[in-house]
């Protein structure tokens, strides 16, 4: 039986893209290495400044930055298994999630990957819901809550998607490691309209958003 196509679901509602996959429009400070600058595409950076993309061995951005308040929800794109938490000094907080099943892709330029399994990585977050690898998870399930760990000039969420398969070891490896993104690949031709937590029941989604409503600060006068 021929494995289904990909579908992602918007990870977090509204989906407002700052900066696509493979644009380059940050730049960071040569020294330090701190976001300093926003540039339009095309635009040089000012002397003294550097792509941050270039600057990491990146041709362009690798995912796709989602505009996000401090504290947004976040939620599953797939159905898949928790594979890794943990803090990284560029991308802060964050999860990444495998596809619990294959999926096949005939055209061009990822017709080459066959069937294989799609990895979801959700970074910068503020917060992550109490996960643990390993742990299935499923579309529109909560996974934290945006932030803007690491180095991030502003609250937003990062969403990456990469193509990976199993080794002989059960190890997951990039199919497309050597595309000068890391293996990432444009998530966007994959997006659906519905977002992923419109993909829970009507019972699930209340229980969220009454938990989200109690996490509100409230006055005290």
């Amino acid at each position: 039986m021929m494995a289904d196509k990909l579908k992602l679901y918007k990870p977090i509602s509204p989906f407002t893209l700052l900066q696509a996959f493979g644009e380059d429009l940050t730049c960071v400070d040569s020294a330090t290495k701190k976001i300093c600058k926003t540039r339009s595409d095309g635009q040089a950076c000012p002397s003294g400044y550097e792509s941050l993309y270039q600057s990491v061995g990146l041709k362009g951005h690798d995912g796709l930055d989602v505009t996000a308040w401090l504290g947004q929800p976040v939620y599953s794109a797939i159905d898949g298994v928790v594979m890794e938490i943990h803090t990284d000094r560029e991308r802060g907080l964050g999860v990444d999630i495998v596809s619990s099943s294959k999926f096949t892709f005939d055209r061009t330029p990822h017709s080459e990957a066959g069937e294989c399994f799609a990895k979801t990585r959700y970074w910068h977050l503020d917060r992550v819901e109490s996960l643990s690898i390993g742990q299935s998870i499923r579309v529109g399930e909560r996974i934290g809550w945006a932030g803007k760990t690491g180095n991030a000039s502003g609250y937003h969420l990062h969403f990456e998607l990469k193509l990976v398969n199993q080794g002989l070891s059960g190890e997951y490896f990039n199919i497309f490691q050597n595309n000068s993104y890391y293996g990432a690949i444009d998530p966007y031709p994959f997006m659906q309209e519905l977002a992923a937590f419109e993909m829970n029941s009507w019972l699930t989604r209340q229980k969220y958003i009454f938990a989200d409503w109690m996490r509100k600060p409230r006055s005290t006068s």
